[in-house]
């Protein structure tokens, strides 16, 4: 079958991965003029696009390939979508593939910047509450490690944040301190020094004993430290994440 351009110019350059047919892909390669479903993270709502694969003329499946894409509704998608976003490409309610925007061609759909992604301080009085909200704000549909080391990565990019910086906004931010404060510090402390190496013993239950004076950094501190290291002064600057506290 002939594949028959759109008269009009193409809305997303994107990455596109088929799944494996035993993890529940498609039996056939996805062949240029392919037409799924996808979620961009609407609510209940999937949006049809046109696929078009101009390296390879086809993603066969547990490959990848680049794609791109002329959405059938982009008014659906109107300043919502930026490069780094991940989206699943889904024949129904079955999820056959998945891929990461690199490109919003079309500028209306292009999400305004500063991008803003928002944590919600009121949701968190553990820090595996703090990884749900992560789960939830930034990073969603993906699976992800669910500790400090993981949410290091996940302000480096590739987890679904944008590529070129965004505002980490923290509401309710005071709340979060309160409740991620000696008390949670001593209880993850006491679970760090029950599984770490017998090298680290030591100073683990150092922490833990200054912790339980009410003394030392706190969850929450350990948490803004990460933060402020992806932003304008931190090591990681090219990251361009800006922390605000509201």
């Amino acid at each position: 079958m002939t594949f028959v351009r759109p008269p009009r110019e193409p809305d997303l350059d994107a990455i596109v991965g088929a799944t494996l047919t035993e993890a529940g892909g498609r039996r056939a390669p996805m062949l240029t003029g392919y037409r799924p479903c996808h979620d961009f993270g609407l609510p209940d709502e999937l949006n049809d696009a046109m696929h078009e694969y101009p390296e390879t003329g086809q993603v066969v499946p547990g490959q990848t390939g680049r794609a791109v894409l002329w959405l059938l509704a982009p008014e659906r998608q109107h300043k919502r979508l930026f490069a780094g976003m991940l989206f699943t490409v889904q024949e129904g309610s079955r999820v056959v593939g998945n891929g990461r925007i690199t490109s919003v061609l079309n500028g209306e759909l292009q999400r305004e910047h500063p991008i803003r992604l928002e944590l919600d301080g009121l949701r968190m009085t553990t820090l595996e509450q703090f990884y749900d909200e992560v789960s939830r704000a930034l990073t969603p549909r993906v699976f992800w490690g669910r500790n400090l080391d993981a949410f290091n990565d996940i302000l480096r990019g590739g987890f679904g944040t944008p590529d070129q910086g965004f505002d980490l906004v923290w509401q309710h931010h005071a709340a979060a301190r309160e409740h991620l404060g000696h008390r949670e510090t001593v209880r993850q402390l006491e679970l760090r020094l029950a599984r770490c190496h017998p090298i680290n013993r030591e100073r683990v239950a150092e922490d833990l004993a200054r912790a339980r004076q009410g003394e030392g950094p706190t969850v929450f501190d350990w948490l803004i430290e990460i933060m402020h290291e992806h932003g304008s002064s931190g090591r990681e600057a090219t990251d361009a994440v800006r922390l605000v506290l509201e």
